[in-house]
């Protein structure tokens, strides 16, 4: 039997599910006459794909989707344009060979940009599918239409079973954003107990939901290899670190590349990379973990690696996108030194300094600070005053962390902790974040909702250009 292409688009079933977007998708080896093999869905089944599927990386004519499946048998990724009923015939079919471990991550290329997307793994021989997810590609060039974004940080997997994370994905996100400590690896050591967080994090019934919702960026913090005292010890094990970094990898659908000279931790893979949503939002996905050098604070610091900082304050200057995003797994707020943390970017003054100064030099206009790390939910200025208070940063989640030891402090000395017009929100209980990007509006709808009972604690729209006084 002759081996069946690659990819395979329906022409018919693309142009009109699609609208009409697909007059700019290269249609390669499908003629409009080519016979269609009927299409017959599967029924679900999480013994073959244990995992549940998501998406990563989307762009506006492509996004990486990903599953691990019990072993190597060959695949048939599936997709249906949002507005097709899941009995219709499929619009593109893809086929996927895992990797030895059941891994597989394609990047599907050639979608309409600003498009929703269904898809599931078919397993043929077996006769079964995995669970369907949607994730959406982003918007077209020149486009600005307003952006939902969910976000979140730290979820220890003891404190499961993460209810932020479903709230999250009921609230309709375009996209999500996740900050760092996804899973807390600290006791792995081997390949195999690297692989067991990620497995029981990835089997959550929060995790499943919301990754299956919609299309994911990820950045990585410390938890996923050991604990930071650790991870930046003069005699840190580079061989654990490639471990965790190899897990990483394989277990989030995310891009990676070789950057010679990058100087991050084990090895010179890197994931640093930005996704443009038309002229709406620019995401910049940072590693403001591996690549800092602790030993150069009373030098020239070293936060980023400067081959991450020059194209940083290059990619900023030359984004045409209202809102410039920065994943930023930890805070760069300029706050008390009360709040007890040694490895914020206000630890390396000199790179803070220059990426701050940058800025505020370019006059560039909405740049904007995710972050996690703190176990807090947040929303406050970066600096209290001046032109740098224009620029907010929002701390997001915790969805799943230990009750933060700096709001512990706070209540004993409140005063020096919140200093006035400088924080506008700050608990520590878990919540769910989700952000509205406005351009035409010009402002940020920053919405907290707790956990627990779905009670909105925060929803306030903000504007960078208002200046604190000082």
């Amino acid at each position: 039997m002759a081996r069946r292409p690659r990819t395979r688009i329906n022409r018919r079933t693309f142009l009109r599910w699609s609208a009409g977007a697909a007059l700019a998708i290269p249609l390669v080896g499908c003629a409009e006459d080519d016979p269609v093999e009927p299409f017959v869905d599967r029924p679900e089944d999480e013994t073959v794909f244990p995992l549940g599927l998501h998406a990563g990386a989307m762009r506006s004519d492509s996004a990486m989707l990903w599953t691990r499946c019990v072993d190597r048998r060959p695949l048939i990724l599936r997709l249906w344009p949002g507005a097709a009923p899941l009995d219709a015939q499929p619009a593109v079919e893809v086929d996927v060979e895992p990797d030895d471990g059941g891994f597989c991550a394609p990047r599907v290329g050639g979608l309409p940009p600003g498009e929703w997307w269904r898809y599931a793994f078919y397993d043929e021989g077996r006769g079964v599918r995995s669970a369907f997810g949607r994730f959406r590609t982003a918007l077209a060039p020149g486009s600005r239409a307003p952006l939902r974004v969910g976000a979140t940080a730290c979820t220890a997997y003891s404190r499961n079973p993460f209810p932020a994370l479903n709230i999250t994905a009921d609230a309709g996100c375009d996209l999500f954003c996740h900050l760092g400590d996804m899973v807390y690896n600290d006791a792995a050591f081997t390949a195999a107990e690297y692989a067991a967080g990620w497995e029981r994090t990835h089997r959550l019934p929060g995790y499943r939901a919301l990754l299956g919702s919609t299309g994911s960026y990820f950045t990585w913090d410390d938890h996923e290899f050991f604990d930071n005292s650790d991870l930046h010890a003069p005699d840190v094990d580079l061989a654990r670190v490639a471990i965790a970094k190899d897990a990483w990898y394989r277990y989030l659908a995310v891009e990676h590349r070789e950057e010679p000279g990058a100087g991050a931790l084990a090895d010179d893979r890197v994931h640093w990379q930005s996704y443009r949503w038309g002229e709406t939002a620019e995401f910049f996905v940072l590693d403001s973990r591996l690549e800092r050098r602790p030993e150069t604070r009373d030098a020239e610091d070293i936060y980023l690696g400067e081959l991450q900082m020059q194209w940083l304050l290059e990619g900023l200057s030359a984004s045409p996108c209202h809102f410039k995003v920065l994943l930023n797994s930890v805070p760069i707020a300029d706050l008390p030194r009360l709040w007890l943390i040694d490895d914020r970017w206000t630890e390396y003054p000199t790179q803070r300094e220059r990426l701050l100064n940058h800025v505020v030099d370019e006059a560039l206009d909405n740049v904007w600070f995710l972050a996690g790390d703190f176990h807090v939910s947040a929303v406050w200025r970066v600096e209290a005053a001046g032109p740098r208070s224009a620029m907010w940063e929002i701390l997001c989640g915790p969805a799943g962390s230990a009750p933060s030891a700096r709001l512990a402090i706070a209540e004993h000395v409140p005063e020096q902790f919140f200093p006035p017009g400088r924080i506008d929100f700050a608990q520590g209980e878990h919540a769910a974040t989700v952000l509205d990007f406005d351009p035409d509006a010009n402002r940020v709808r920053a919405v907290f909702t707790r956990a627990a009972d779905g009670e909105v604690l925060y929803d306030e729209a903000l504007v960078a250009a208002e200046v604190a006084d000082g």
